[in-house]
C-alpha cells in the first residue's frame, strides 16, 4: 500500500494510490526521490528529521524492491 506525499499531490493526503506494478513503482521512487533530495530547511519544514528520513527511506527502497518485475 503506497499513500499519497499530502505536500506534493492531487490526491487528499492518507488516500492510498491505485494503478499497476509499475505505475506504484514510479510513484514510489518518486517520493524516495523528493526525499532524498530535501534539503535540511525543507526537512524541517516537513517536520522530518535524519532519523525519519533514514527510516523512509529504507521502507521505499524496500517497497521498491518488492514492486520491481524482476522480483515477482
Amino acid at each position: 500500500m503506497i499513500f499519497a506525499n499530502a505536500f506534493e499531490s492531487t490526491v487528499p493526503p492518507g488516500y492510498p494510490l491505485q494503478g499497476t506494478r509499475e505505475e506504484l513503482l514510479q510513484a514510489v521512487e518518486g517520493l524516495r526521490d523528493r526525499l532524498k533530495q530535501m534539503s535540511p530547511d525543507q526537512l524541517k519544514v516537513n517536520e522530518i528529521n535524519e532519523d525519519d528520513r533514514r527510516v523512509q527511506l529504507a521502507l521505499y527502497d524496500k517497497l521498491c524492491g518488492q514492486l520491481r518485475p524482476d522480483s515477482r
